[in-house]
């Protein structure tokens, strides 16, 4: 239940009902339910400061808990980024290695078709 420090002014109440002919002991009913119902609904500046006290510590306990989220993420990220880098870094260095040999082939096949034509040439001569 949230204290208050506002004074409910039930003897007010109590009056105007009564001078409603609302019978004396209607009043004092009404009243006390209404000074009941205010009370327990009603903040004290102390309630709000103390509110705001246990918002404040949660607020940083969150921010902590955020900061040390984040950074567990941002390793995992280096960590996958790092692996990935690795991963493409071996196939395009395989990718390379293939073509070298493609071109070796082309190359060798390209001197022994010079050679042969140079060979035939040769012969009719």
């Amino acid at each position: 239940m949230i204290s208050t420090m506002q004074t409910f002014d039930t003897l007010k109440i109590y009056e105007r009902l009564k001078n409603a002919k609302a019978g004396e002991e209607l009043a004092k009913e009404v009243a006390e339910i209404l000074r009941e119902t205010t009370e327990e609904r009603l903040a004290s500046k102390n309630d709000l400061k103390n509110t705001e006290v246990l918002l404040q510590n949660d607020l940083k306990n969150t921010e902590i808990r955020l900061g040390t989220e984040i950074e567990k993420v941002k390793h995992e990220l280096r960590a996958e980024i790092e692996k990935t880098r690795i991963e493409v870094t071996a196939k395009i260095a395989s990718e390379v290695n293939k073509s070298k040999v493609e071109i070796i082939k082309w190359v060798v096949g390209l001197l022994l078709a010079q050679a042969g034509l140079i060979g035939a040439l040769v012969k009719l001569t």
